[in-house]
């Protein structure tokens, strides 16, 4: 079946509104441009993933461009026969080409600059089942999870694998992999309070802060719903030490509609209590978390802002990318290539030290190699991209 039209352009490209240049940062602005984009995911929706979603509910794997070969990697250690569904923002096409070569999975492109907030707006929007989300730098190691986390309770909004608590009784979920109850979502207890998966804040304001787009803006609490959220949290949030969590000035993505269902008797049905700090909460025998990769891949990423233990876990994770780019050589489009032959000087330079091609595999594997056991590192050849390879950088 071909796939329907996946362009949410709603004006021309630099128009202000069109999210290509600067112009009004609204919630209307933003809804203006998402509009055209969810009636084409509601039709990619009905013909590529609603016929098979009651059987096997789907999970979607959002990316940008210049992350497809982790979207690649990841699809290798995802069940073949399982209904994974791929979102691309703003993919090239020869992303899309090289994607579609290395398999059939459903593969939705919004052909402009978007980021998960926006993904996530799109599912709310469209689906019909429950529905889960796993980041493209999770690499699944045991279907057993998966069974275990598209179990979701009567009484869960969600299930999840990694959370915050706020208190006793009170957690909030970090989107890596999570499952949503559908007839939650979909309920008359939820009804009419307006949240949705959106990043939210309690006054508007043109901070940028967590948006990857120009365009994209945090949507502002208000009435019930901002009630029902003071109410999980025990008081009004101009009265709370932190209105939100981890010093942000906003509430992350899940975060608010999770608070929201709380108060409305629905929990978040956490099948692991993992956090988001220690390495071991992101590296097991089931999963692995690269973790952040979209930010310490950009040349901007502030290395030095970072103590040792951190810095050197996001290092392991650049060395990571680094090899995914230089083992999908052969096979993937031109402008990887490029990348992965400028980013060998780079590398050298935040980790100060020589490094080849040898010794970043030999880091990653040592890692790997504790996490699933040297056995399955040599034999898998999914973790070919940690062996020892040739020297030589691809031009």
């Amino acid at each position: 079946m071909s796939e329907p039209p996946v362009s949410g352009a709603a004006t021309g490209a630099g128009d202000p509104a069109s999210g290509d240049a600067p112009g009004e940062r609204s919630e209307a602005a933003m809804d203006r441009i998402l509009e055209p984009i969810r009636q084409d995911f509601r039709r990619f929706y009905a013909q590529r993933v609603e016929p098979t979603a009651a059987d096997d509910p789907p999970v979607y794997c959002f990316f940008t461009r210049g992350l497809a070969h982790w979207a690649v990697k990841m699809q290798e250690f995802y069940p073949p026969d399982r209904h994974l569904v791929l979102i691309g923002g703003d993919l090239t096409a020869d992303e899309v080409a090289w994607l579609r070569r290395r398999g059939d999975r459903p593969l939705f492109n919004i052909e402009r600059p978007a980021d998960d907030k926006v993904a996530w707006e799109l599912l709310f929007d469209a689906n019909r089942t429950d529905f889960g989300w796993i980041d493209v730098d999770c690499l699944l190691l045991d279907e057993a999870l998966l069974d275990e986390m598209a179990v979701l309770p009567a009484d869960a909004a969600m299930n999840s694998l990694w959370s915050h608590t706020v208190r006793d009784g009170l957690a909030v979920p970090y989107p890596h992999f999570v499952f949503v109850n559908h007839a939650v979502l979909r309920g008359a207890a939820m009804a009419g309070l307006g949240v949705g998966p959106a990043t939210y804040r309690y006054q508007p304001g043109d901070d940028h802060l967590g948006r990857q787009v120009r365009w994209g803006v945090h949507r502002v609490l208000g009435g019930e719903a901002a009630a029902a959220i003071d109410r999980a949290l025990g008081a009004p949030w101009g009265e709370r030490d932190e209105p939100y969590f981890n010093e942000r000035p906003f509430f992350e993505p899940l975060q608010a509609y999770s608070l929201a269902a709380h108060d409305r008797g629905f929990r978040l049905n956490e099948v692991r209590s993992l956090g988001d700090r220690r390495d071991e909460d992101h590296w097991s025998r089931q999963i692995i978390h690269a973790s952040s990769i979209a930010y310490v891949t950009n040349p901007a990423f502030p290395w030095d802002r970072f103590p040792k233990a951190p810095r050197e876990r996001y290092m392991l994770i650049l060395v990571a990318d680094q090899l995914l780019l230089l083992d999908y050589a052969d096979e993937m489009p031109d402008a990887y290539r490029e990348i992965a032959g400028q980013r060998m000087e780079w590398i050298e330079r935040i980790i100060q030290r020589s490094t080849t091609h040898t010794k970043m595999a030999n880091a990653a594997r040592a890692l790997m190699a504790h996490v699933v056991g040297e056995e399955e590192i040599a034999e898998d050849d999914r973790w070919r991209f940690v062996r020892a390879p040739a020297e030589a950088v691809p031009a």
